[in-house]
């Protein structure tokens, strides 16, 4: 029987849908009508195929493009109330649309083909192929190509022709209305927030790559399914966009999945483990900032909290609290002394040296150079990415990304300050230095050379009396003293000429050319050389977008992604801990009378020990205490009598222990029968003293352990931590 809560949420469901239930209807409908249209046209266009191309092969072939898009759009007409009850997801129909996509561009393959087919009466082709590129091109209608024809098309063709019209334009009806549901699909999704994106798909690649029992038990895609069918409720399936607080309620509908999951997967005792590890690697972290930044407690709480908060804001997978820390770390070491980086910069660096693979020393002076202009680090990153791939479109010099991230940032002194630490400037220097076939050290090297006016000058004049042709090196002096190391580069090119021209000079004029550049023959040698392989090599580059070559290079494989996931989810555990940190150093205290503890209980085993005749030491204070507590003596000689318990006799390392049940004395004594006046066992007066002994031992062990069973109870402040032995549960208030 449903809860009440079940059954108010299921009205809240019913009610919130209710509004776009007519929506719905209107776009079932309106599809509906469109796949019923569609499914006629298959036959007859069969049909008109075989008679325009006469080949069953070309007939099969056209049916089955207009089949392809009938049975895609029938399918996604049986996904949309799925869609927008929030049963499916978005990708689901993203991936149906997608199917649709590659339908029409088989059929236009097919339309093509009939309009190169087409002929007039007589024979004669109608159409050219700028005109068909027209129509695939979706610039004019079929129909209407028709009727701007200035030839008549034979019947066959034109009825052909005048179905594909047809099928087009349901088509474009049809779109129309799935961007409606793309649009509700979308706001559902978007509901899921960052934890959607982030859990989405998850569990799947884990399942497909044999992944971890520890992913698997979370339980991410029903979290996932959960918070999406909220989401329609929230957004009253889809017809509006998901608000903030709407996006927080289904994050924490998300994490009530998951946690119900990994209840029900790890069990108490697994929680509690992974639980008590956080707390202590949080304490770790946090204790390690207040050692290096001399701060206290409380501070470094506060610090690593503003961590896991910019580590959440990020969305990123590849983002945990315990990475930027690392990475504070890294730049605290690296600069020699505490920096004050803002938290989305220690986030971009992280991306960069744990996605990109820049290293730790390169991201750091980027991000240093980020906060000393006062910009985002993650702007100048892209702008990085930006500047260079645009010089490389024009040139057509492909280059590998990274390599240019990482030469920028490990770029200092003069060249840098020249630049204006600005990391696209310098990505601009060293990818022109690239195109020239040098290194950014190389030619500014170079600038120093021509610097040197007179000597450089005379050398200039030298190499254009041995060559024969005028060499301008104005332009490159200009730009050397200027710091402008992008048009020294492009000078240096220009004037330096070409490989093969090189290898047409005497060596006296390769010397004399390399001289005047600022440069050895050898090394003005392998630059040309580099720079004409790079030449053979040179295509043409499409244009990209900054955001789109960062995306490209954060590219990681389903295992990067499955690992980052799962520490992710771990390390969520420290950061849950992190709040309960202040608790941990109360327990520290606590803690710290443990020595205390154990001394008196080893006092006490001690004395225990002592009760059974074992050799234990008797200087303890627990020891006496247990002597006075049982009235007990040393006894020399004595008689222990039967009826008591368990009997054990212990003689150097031999024991004996003696049925219960024996109905036997033993009698210990330095002269047994050696003494005419010997008292019988019955009658001796030591006999009832040792029975007392005995009793009062007993009942004290009894005590003992009845007191061990119990749970001990520590209480700190208004807190109460349970401790047990191994036997009894764990209690957890």
């Amino acid at each position: 029987m449903a809860s009440e809560e079940e059954v108010n949420n299921q009205k809240q469901y019913n009610a919130s849908l209710g509004e776009s239930v007519k929506k719905t209807q209107d776009l079932k409908e309106a599809l509906s009508e469109l796949l019923f249209e569609q499914r006629s046209f298959t036959d007859e266009a069969r049909k008109l195929a075989q008679n325009l191309f006469k080949s069953n092969t070309q007939a099969t072939a056209t049916a089955r493009a207009f089949r392809g898009i009938s049975n895609v759009s029938r399918d996604i007409n049986s996904q949309i109330e799925d869609i927008i009850s929030g049963e499916q997801s978005y990708e689901n129909l993203a991936k149906s649309i997608n199917k649709l996509k590659k339908e029409e561009s088989l059929l236009n393959v097919e339309l093509e083909q009939a309009l190169a087919a087409a002929t007039d009466n007589l024979g004669t082709k109608v159409f050219n192929q700028e005109q068909i590129n027209e129509v695939l091109e979706g610039r004019l209608g079929v129909l209407d190509l028709v009727a701007q024809s200035e030839r008549e098309v034979n019947n066959v063709a034109f009825d052909l022709l005048a179905i594909y019209d047809s099928q087009n334009a349901a088509l474009k009806d049809q779109n129309k209305e799935l961007e409606k549901v793309e649009k509700r699909a979308k706001n559902i999704q978007d509901g899921t927030g960052l934890a959607g994106s982030i859990f989405g798909g998850v569990e799947d690649i884990a399942n497909k790559l044999g992944g971890s029992k520890f992913v698997k038990a979370l339980g991410l895609d029903e979290a996932v399914s959960e918070g999406r069918k909220l989401s329609a409720i929230l957004t009253k399936g889809g017809n509006i966009p998901a608000s903030s607080l709407a996006r927080t309620q289904v994050m924490g509908k998300m994490f009530e999945v998951i946690g119900k999951n990994i209840l029900k997967a790890l069990g108490p005792l697994t929680l509690i483990t992974q639980f008590v590890q956080g707390l202590l690697d949080a304490d770790k972290e946090t204790t390690e900032l207040q050692k290096s930044m001399a701060l206290t407690k409380t501070e470094a709480l506060g610090f690593r909290m503003e961590l896991m908060n910019a580590a959440g804001a990020s969305g990123d997978i590849n983002i945990t609290s315990s990475k930027l820390l690392k990475t504070f770390g890294e730049l605290n070491k690296q600069f020699g002394f505490i920096t004050n980086f803002a938290s989305s910069t220690l986030v971009t660096m992280t991306k960069l040296t744990g996605v990109v693979g820049v290293s730790s020393e390169s991201a750091g002076n980027l991000a240093a150079a980020s906060e000393l202009t006062g910009t985002s680090f993650e702007s100048n990153y892209k702008d990085v990415l930006g500047t260079s791939y645009e010089l490389q479109r024009q040139s057509g010099v492909q280059m590998d990304l990274r390599e240019i991230l990482e030469q920028t940032g490990k770029v200092t002194g003069t060249v840098r300050a020249n630049l204006g630490a600005n990391p696209a400037q310098i990505a601009k220097a060293i990818t022109q230095a690239k195109l020239f076939g040098a290194s950014l050290e190389q030619v500014a090297n170079a600038g120093k050379s021509l610097l040197q006016f007179e000597e450089s000058i005379s050398s200039e004049l030298e190499a254009e009396l041995l060559l024969g042709r005028d060499i301008n090196l104005e332009r490159a002096r200009a730009a050397a003293l200027a710091g402008d190391q992008v048009t020294l580069a492009q000078e240096l090119q220009k004037e330096a000429g070409t490989f093969s021209d090189f290898t047409k000079m005497n060596v006296i004029q390769q010397e004399a050319l390399a001289k005047a550049m600022g440069m050895q023959s050898d090394q003005l040698a392998d630059i040309l050389f580099q720079q004409e392989v790079q030449g053979k090599s040179a295509k043409e580059l499409r244009a990209l977008g900054k955001d789109e070559l960062a995306e490209r290079l954060e590219a990681q494989t389903l295992q990067d992604r499955l690992n980052a996931a799962v520490e992710k989810m771990q390390n969520l555990f420290t950061d849950l801990a992190s709040g309960l940190t202040p608790l941990l150093y109360v327990l520290g205290k606590a803690l710290s009378i443990v020595g205390v503890i154990a001394g008196m209980i080893q006092d006490i085993i001690s004395g225990i020990g002592m009760l059974f005749g074992m050799d234990m030491p008797e200087s303890s204070a627990t020891v006496g205490a247990l002597k006075s507590l049982f009235g007990m003596e040393t006894m020399d000689d004595g008689v222990i009598p039967t009826g008591y318990g368990e009997t054990v006799i212990k003689k150097g390392k031999d024991t004996i222990a003696l049925n219960n049940n024996d109905q036997t004395a033993i009698v210990a004594g330095t002269n047994l029968g050696g003494s005419s006046q010997s008292t019988p066992v019955q009658d001796n007066t030591e006999t009832k003293r040792t029975n007392q002994l005995l009793e009062s031992s007993v009942q004290a062990l009894t005590e003992l352990t009845k007191l061990s069973a119990r749970p001990s109870i520590f209480k700190i402040g208004t807190d109460e931590f349970f401790t047990a032995t191994s036997k009894i549960s764990y209690q957890v208030q």
